[in-house]
């Protein structure tokens, strides 16, 4: 039996702002996650060193910072080591997690000191 005839994998690659390169397989599962911010500019930072599709609004309920939609090939482990690069990113951190499982609520288990 033949094998399928499939196109050669494509790369990209990205370099941030921790001097990482990091590989992506072009077509890979993408994946969506909310999580809360302090402030548009916590999500901007991100944004420039975490490739994905960004959607940002105000937190609803009267609370101070913004919640944000995020689609990205990473997994949230990988997302997790691109928030913990940035300083003050303490509920970014807290609060990431799988669309169909955010709450809005601080993870303090998930808690580390990141406030640098």
């Amino acid at each position: 039996m033949a094998e399928p005839d499939f196109p050669a994998p494509t790369f990209r690659i990205f370099e941030t702002d921790c001097q990482q390169q990091i590989f992506l397989y072009l077509g890979t599962m993408i994946n969506t996650y909310r999580f809360r911010a302090e402030s548009k500019q916590d999500v901007l930072k991100l944004q420039r060193i975490l490739m994905g599709e960004y959607e940002i609004s105000p937190v609803r309920g009267g609370t101070s910072g913004v919640e944000v939609h995020l689609e990205s090939p990473f997994t949230i482990e990988e997302i997790i080591r691109f928030i913990e690069s940035l300083p003050n990113s303490n509920v970014m951190y807290q609060t990431i997690d799988l669309e169909e499982k955010y709450t809005g609520e601080m993870n303090h288990a998930r808690y580390r000191n990141i406030n640098n």
